[in-house]
């Protein structure tokens, strides 16, 4: 959507989706003063949210179904190519 994140690293996702201080602010989980910073330090710092926000279209490519066809695409070529080689 073009906007900051933030979000609480859980065991997995958003540490898989988010380049901390790039495109998105990741928290320790639950640690909801840091939740409270954060949102402050966002809420008051336009030009910090336009940084990571202009970056958010990146992790949308990243993740597009097309990207991650091309890469699953890809990994079975090879697994088909080594199984040709070992026949």
């Amino acid at each position: 959507m073009g906007l900051a994140v933030i979000s609480f690293d859980c065991p997995s996702g958003p540490s898989e989706l988010i380049r901390p201080d790039y495109d998105g602010i990741l928290l320790p989980p639950k640690d909801e003063e840091a939740l409270t910073k954060a949102l402050d330090t966002l809420m008051g710092d336009a030009k910090l949210r336009r940084q990571l926000a202009s970056h958010a279209p990146e992790v949308r490519e990243r993740y597009s179904t097309e990207t991650v066809l091309a890469k699953w695409d890809a990994e079975i070529q090879k697994a088909i190519m080594n199984r040709k080689k070992r026949a």
